[in-house]
């Protein structure tokens, strides 16, 4: 039976000063939410310091019954590696980052085919299409439009296409999608959103 408590008190000291440890290392920090981890800490600090004093106080319990004392010491030390377990999980987690997220602004613009949109003759038609491509691509060479590309869409809105121009003014998004020929004729209606995305992530 002595070399159980010999075992049981070289367990419970070494599980203590892995503890201490962790809670001294430079990157653990205490904060408001953790007194319970406080109080661990000046305890340990104490307990470890004075082993000796420590082993004494455990051979002084001998009074009660073997039994009862083998079970204490039993759920004292599956107590102990749980706060072990809880403040090496702790001090792996990061801490959070304080620096702010920049963000980038685009305006996207849904093209919406409304129900009442004229009737144009085929041949016309594709004349007009031709054209709104051209237009796209003037706007791209002049580095006002990032993205732009036709839906297949399954909302039931009828929405056509989208642009994502390189503005945050709506106004300036206006003037630029105004000169669309299948906008100007009404066949598309233009939607305005204005898009947040991580500084530097679009390009």
């Amino acid at each position: 039976m002595q070399l159980l408590d010999d075992v049981f008190i070289a367990l419970l000291v070494a599980v203590l000063a892995q503890l201490k440890n962790i809670l001294e290392l430079p990157h653990f920090h205490l904060e408001g939410d953790d007194r319970v981890f406080q109080g661990i800490h000046i305890g340990l600090r104490q307990v470890t310091e004075k082993g000796g004093r420590f082993r004494n106080f455990l051979e002084s319990r001998r009074p009660f019954p073997r039994s009862s004392i083998m079970f204490v010491r039993f759920v004292c030390c599956l107590a102990l590696l749980g706060f072990a377990s809880l403040a090496a999980a702790k001090e792996a987690t990061p801490a959070a980052s304080s620096t702010p997220v920049e963000f980038d602004s685009f305006i996207v613009v849904l093209l919406v085919r409304p129900p009442n949109a004229p009737d144009i003759a085929k041949a016309e038609l594709d004349q007009l299409q031709e054209k709104h491509i051209s237009n796209i691509r003037r706007l791209a060479d002049e580095g006002k439009m990032l993205k732009a590309g036709p839906f297949e869409d399954y909302s039931g809105r009828n929405v056509r296409g989208m642009f994502i121009l390189k503005t945050d003014s709506l106004d300036q998004a206006r003037e630029w999608v105004a000169t669309d020929p299948l906008v100007k004729i009404g066949r598309l209606v233009p939607e305005y959103l204005k898009w947040y995305v991580v500084k530097g992530s679009l390009k």
